[in-house]
């Protein structure tokens, strides 16, 4: 009968998109780690700083700074041993008081653990793509990740205008 066909067309569909959209994430993930593979350690003074905010932070995670070429804007990769990866071209650039705020943001994401969460987030809202309210929650939940953490450098900071600026 046609209701048993279509039900199964919609699984198959489903089926489809759903292992479509898990596939782009995991290439992701391959496009993340290969940036972290190809990373070089950071200059010793953005190493320095950036031991000096994660001991200040109580950082429980084991963190690495590093350079990258390829990398578009500082981004944490990796889920066991995550690396914080800064573009090169931005630690080069003075002032280097643009790092602080910068390593901060990155560093509030591995203390949060936001690089698991997203990744159950991102799973979820490729399996259950067709719900408009897992999307709508799924962009909510990403804005509101980089707001906490946005918080956590002006709490840190207090220097609200130039972070905007520096945004």
């Amino acid at each position: 009968t046609l209701p048993d066909r279509l039900s199964v067309i919609l699984i198959g569909v489903w089926l489809v998109v759903a292992l479509s959209r898990l596939g782009v994430l995991a290439w992701q993930c391959c496009r993340l780690r290969t940036m972290k593979r190809q990373g070089t350690p950071a200059p010793v003074a953005p190493q320095a700083l950036f031991e000096k905010l994660s001991r200040e932070m109580r950082l429980q995670r084991m963190t690495r700074l590093m350079t990258c070429d390829d990398c578009p804007a500082p981004m944490v990769a990796g889920f066991l041993q995550p690396a914080v990866l800064f573009p090169t071209k931005l630690l080069e650039m003075p002032p280097a008081i643009h790092a602080e705020p910068l390593l901060r943001h990155e560093l509030a994401h591995v203390s949060r653990w936001d690089d698991w969460t997203n990744l159950v987030q991102q799973m979820i809202a490729a399996t259950l793509f067709f719900h408009p309210g897992i999307a709508w929650l799924s962009r909510r939940l990403a804005v509101e990740r980089e707001i906490a953490c946005d918080d956590h450098v002006l709490a840190a900071t207090r220097t609200a205008r130039s972070y905007a600026l520096l945004l």
